[in-house]
């Protein structure tokens, strides 16, 4: 009988080694599994994060990882779990074990509070949609880096998570944690060190009555904003450049925003509807299949 279970940490160990070539790039075979070991270990996944194997008899057929994160739909809070890492061994692929695992998954976690699974599909919408997940529209903006101009020093540690008023009523918002963020710092330093590459100093950009996070995505050689808050246009301008002077800093490539409201894109820079890393969202609660404000720093 097929069944869901929690892996252990020797299985998730065991799943490393099969996964490597998957999502190891850039990185040695044992740089990739100190990579997991150390992700893991971080505060954000000891307290949110679970692996999950769908088994047959006694052959692992399918995984996938979760991170329980709050959320809310207009007023009401509750939790959502973000699915990650959904990998099938090739010789197995084809068979429906992936949607299989995702129905249960979405069975086990119904209940009081529940809202939401979601992900971030990296092939297209149609293998999920085909268990239950709506795509959303989702828009970049990218900016070239900025190899003539130093970025100051007023880049600071994230100290808080983005203070958002809730979304329109039937919405539904996964809320960023600053805890969430530090993870994709540590991700970052992490790459940082195997890769040899400098990383930036600071993470969290203020001014004036705006503000800006970012980490550094070597894998994409991009500096990515995990969340903004821009209530000036002048100030959302000068903050983006300054970004960009960090990205070019660290010898990364451009600046991508996920855009989750709309603002001037600085000259230079371009408004691109997303065709990878795909927000998708399937209910729990019966309520709309409508995210808003989908962050970068929520990606998993």
């Amino acid at each position: 009988m097929p069944r869901l279970v929690v892996a252990t940490e020797a299985q998730r160990r065991a799943r490393d080694v099969l996964t490597a070539s998957a999502w190891g790039r850039l990185l040695r075979p044992a740089q990739f599994l100190d990579r997991e070991v150390t992700l893991r270990a971080h505060p954000f996944a000891v307290e949110a994060m679970r692996t999950w194997l769908w088994v047959e008899g006694d052959e692992v057929c399918c995984s996938c990882e979760t991170f329980e994160v709050r959320a809310r739909r207009g007023p009401v809070e509750g939790r959502a779990w973000l699915v990650a890492s959904v990998f099938t061994e090739p010789r197995l692929r084809g068979r429906g074990f992936a949607r299989s695992m995702l129905d249960a998954l979405a069975l086990t976690l119904t209940g009081p509070g529940a809202l939401a699974l979601a992900l971030f599909s990296e092939v297209g919408a149609p293998l999920y949609e085909r268990a239950g997940f709506v795509a959303q529209p989702t828009w970049d903006v990218v900016l070239p880096a900025e190899t003539s101009v130093l970025p100051t020093d007023t880049w600071r540690t994230i100290s808080a998570g983005p203070a958002f008023p809730p979304a329109g009523d039937g919405e539904l918002e996964l809320i960023l944690s600053d805890a969430q963020c530090a993870w994709h710092v540590e991700r970052e330093r992490f790459y940082a060190k195997a890769l040899g590459r400098p990383a930036p100093t600071g993470h969290l950009l203020v001014r004036g009555s705006s503000s800006l996070a970012a980490a550094a995505s070597f894998q994409t050689n991009e500096l990515h904003v995990l969340w903004y808050d821009f209530q000036d246009d002048g100030e959302a301008e000068s903050m983006l450049r300054e970004a960009c002077a960090v990205a070019g800093a660290c010898g990364l490539g451009a600046v991508r925003v996920w855009e989750t409201t709309r603002f001037p894109v600085p000259s230079g820079g371009a408004r691109r509807s997303r065709d990878d890393e795909l927000p998708m969202v399937r209910p729990l609660d019966g309520g709309a299949a409508r995210w808003t404000r989908i962050a970068r720093g929520l990606w998993a």
